[in-house]
């Protein structure tokens, strides 16, 4: 049992209290729980499995887009695009260091 879990005897004593029809507020008073941990218990009632996980995979989004002709995955840019002028300064910069020798830069370094 998670931290998070009720105890048999508290879960038990929640639904019994919701089956004899108080609401939720009442029933958070009398077993000094929250509301949400009270509606949480009342609402899982039926489920004894865990909820399933929301949404797909990335692998699976991957391999539908490549099953499918007419969509592509691509990945996310990790930030904007630069600028025009920052491509002509960074080419500029690349183009005045082209010469350089590896003794000067281990001298930059």
């Amino acid at each position: 049992m998670g931290a998070t879990e009720l105890i048999p005897d508290k879960r038990k004593s929640i639904l019994i209290l919701h089956d004899a029809g108080l609401k939720l507020s009442v029933i958070s008073v009398a077993t000094y729980r929250s509301i949400g941990g009270c509606h949480k218990v009342i609402k899982m009632r039926d489920t004894p499995s865990k909820p399933s996980r929301r949404g797909k995979t990335k692998k699976t989004v991957q391999r539908l887009c490549h099953d499918v002709p007419w969509l592509k995955f691509k990945k996310a840019r990790a930030g904007p695009e630069l600028l025009p002028r920052h491509q002509m300064a960074r080419k500029k910069w690349g183009d005045d260091h082209e010469g350089k020798t590896n003794a000067e830069w281990a001298a930059v370094l």
